[in-house]
């Protein structure tokens, strides 16, 4: 996989796959349908079976004009959706800012500089850490 700069970017990446992978089965299933044949048809390791089935659907213009359009027999739904949306110019970030994702990373330990030499008291520990 490729190393994102963040989880933005990866999930733009994700998505443009997952269209390739979508185009991808749109075509072969399409070589299945053509023929308006069914049946299994084997492979190496799978096998795909194609079939006709009925099902009975709710018509709802067939429905009087007045129960169509009466506002009682309606209800809102509502829905959340996560978009990706195409930078058109990225600027060229040479500055390190903080992740904001940092939460779905597991946090970096903090280096910690070995001392060369045993500090006498306090004030020469500030000196010892300063020099490395």
């Amino acid at each position: 996989m490729i190393a994102h700069r963040s989880p933005v970017d990866e999930l733009a990446y994700v998505r443009a796959r997952i269209a390739e992978l979508k185009a991808r089965e749109a075509t072969l299933r399409m070589a299945f349908l053509e023929n308006n044949e069914t049946g299994r048809f084997p492979g190496y390791s799978n096998d795909v079976l194609v079939q006709r089935k009925g099902q009975k659907i709710f018509d709802s213009s067939r429905l009087p004009e007045h129960i169509r359009d009466d506002p009682q027999y309606y209800r809102m739904h509502y829905a959340t959706y996560v978009r990706v949306v195409e930078k058109e110019d990225t600027p060229l970030c040479l500055v390190r800012e903080e992740d904001p994702f940092s939460a779905f990373v597991a946090p970096k330990r903090p280096q910690i500089a070995h001392m060369r030499e045993e500090p006498a008291d306090f004030e020469d520990a500030y000196d010892v850490i300063e020099q490395i």
